[in-house]
Parts: structure tokens; sequence; C-alpha cells
């Protein structure tokens, strides 16, 4: 894996002490119980960096055939790039705050009577719902987002491989996601009133106007070295945003289709509900 913007280093240090946990508890249980992906080497990523061997052929909306190329991201790392997005154009400076007051979803666990699907309600601890900024709608380019996670807190990433960490939060969290030309800034609080910075990054060249919003996403879960569905679903209240007044977008981003070629496999969505958005994704 690619290295990680160094900030926070008292907080890194045991980011990565408890990736090690984690991945040793799931050496000491396969293949009896789940894992979580997000745990082996694809934590960073806003949706997920491939990982594994090449093959030679993929079965896609269109039957099957040869797989395409790898998609990339910036610096050319091979990247996942999935999620669900309510966004609006921005352009120019501008910012956009909201509280995630409530993240869960649903994870697929091992059939226990066959053929018939067990999933249980929950979110993996690297499942994300927050706020995004990003050059396009086009997977792999440059974006910059804070978001709550599952069990690891509050995290700011960038472009798929850099990661800082925030506050340990596990409950209902504000955040809030500035941009000043080509400089994005995350940050928390606890109240909405009392702000601290989680981190600053620069995405060069940046276009005048970009795609500012709200999303969710999840890892899938891992079981028996075999990846199965995983969702998360947050709902997003307290939303303000400035520099933009448009109506909000809708988009799957990366979803894929069923054989049919017109069926989405496992789609996101999301909700309008008076002042809160309740949004779906995963992979």
């Amino acid at each position: 894996m690619s290295s990680f913007t160094p900030h926070r280093t008292g907080r890194r240090a045991g980011f990565s002490a408890s990736l090690r946990t984690e991945w040793a508890a799931f050496l000491s249980v396969r293949g009896r119980v789940f894992a979580m992906a997000a745990s082996v080497l694809v934590t960073v990523s806003l949706g997920l960096l491939i990982a594994g061997g090449a093959r030679s052929t993929c079965v896609t909306g269109k039957g099957e055939g040869p797989c395409p190329a790898p998609l990339v991201g910036p610096d050319g790392t091979a990247v996942s790039d999935k999620y669900y997005f309510v966004h609006q154009p921005l352009t120019g400076d501008g910012s956009i705050t909201a509280r995630v007051s409530d993240l869960t979803g649903q994870i697929r666990l091992p059939d226990v009577v066959p053929g018939v699907r067990n999933v249980m309600e929950g979110a993996v601890p690297w499942a994300k719902a927050g706020l995004l900024v990003r050059q396009s709608l086009k997977q792999g380019t440059p974006y910059a987002a804070v978001m709550l996670t599952g069990a690891h807190g509050v995290r700011m990433q960038h472009d798929y491989i850099h990661d800082v960490a925030g506050g340990p939060h596990n409950g209902p969290q504000w955040l809030r996601l500035t941009r000043s030309g080509d400089t994005i800034t995350g940050y928390e609080s606890d109240d909405g009133q009392a702000w601290s910075e989680v981190g600053t990054v620069k995405l060069a060249g940046l276009p005048e106007t970009v795609e500012i919003g709200l999303f969710a996403t999840s890892p899938g879960a891992l079981w028996d070295m075999a990846q199965a569905f995983a969702q998360a679903t947050a709902t997003f209240d307290h939303i303000d945003l400035k520099g933009a007044d448009g109506r909000w977008r809708h988009d799957d981003v990366g979803v894929a289709m069923e054989s049919d070629g017109k069926t989405p496999h496992h789609p996101g969505g999301a909700v309008e509900s008076g002042d809160k958005l309740i949004v779906t994704g995963g992979r």
C-alpha cells in the first residue's frame, strides 16, 4: 500500500496498531466467522483499493468477456471508486456543514440455512459517511472528504490513499468541509459550535466548478477469504451549503449492473425527509 499523509503522528501510530490487531483477529478465526474487508489493505480509499491477483475474464452487464483495464487514481494506484453521492455544483469557494446523526447498514453473513440469505443490521468498521468535494463524477478523479466511520472515528481522506485521523467518535458528529481555491479543509464538532480541524489538503489543478455534497459507502464483509455484501446508511441533518444553492442531484457512482445490463447490483439511494437526507451506499 502506498504511504499515508503523516499528520497527527500519535493517532497514526494507534491506527497502524489497530490494523495489525484486526488482521491478527481475522487470521485467528478464519473459516468460522467473518471479518471486515477494510481491515486488510483497503482501509483508506473512498471506495476500495483493488487487491488480489489479475483475472483474465470477468462477468459484466454484457456477459462474460475480457476484464476491463483497472481503474486508477490520480497517482496511478488501482482503485474501486464506488459510493452514493447527493451533490451540487460549487463554483469558486464555499463549504458544506452537516451532522451525521446516525450510521448503520446491512452486513451479509454466512448462510445458516442453505440458500436463505443471512443479513444483519449494522455497519462494518470502515463503513463511511460524510462530506465530499471532488473534481467531477468521473471515477478515479481527485477528491477530499471528511467522514464518520463505523468504528474508526472521524477521518479525513483524499485521493484514495491518504488518511488523517480525527476524534474517536462512534455517535452523532458534526462535520464541515471548506474549499478555498485548491485547498480543502475538514472539521469536526460535537455540538456544531466548537470546531476542530481534522486536516487540510491541496488538490492541485482543481477546476473552478467542482461537485460538493454528502456520500455513503462501505467495503464488503470478508469471511473465509470471500467478500460479501455490506452497505452503509447515514442520516444527515442540519445541512448548510454555502456557495451553491441549486437542487440536490443523486448519483450512484460506480454501481455495477446485473447480467441483464439494466438492473443495478446492490444499488444505493437517498431519501429527502424534511431537513434530513438519508443516504445509502456500498459496493
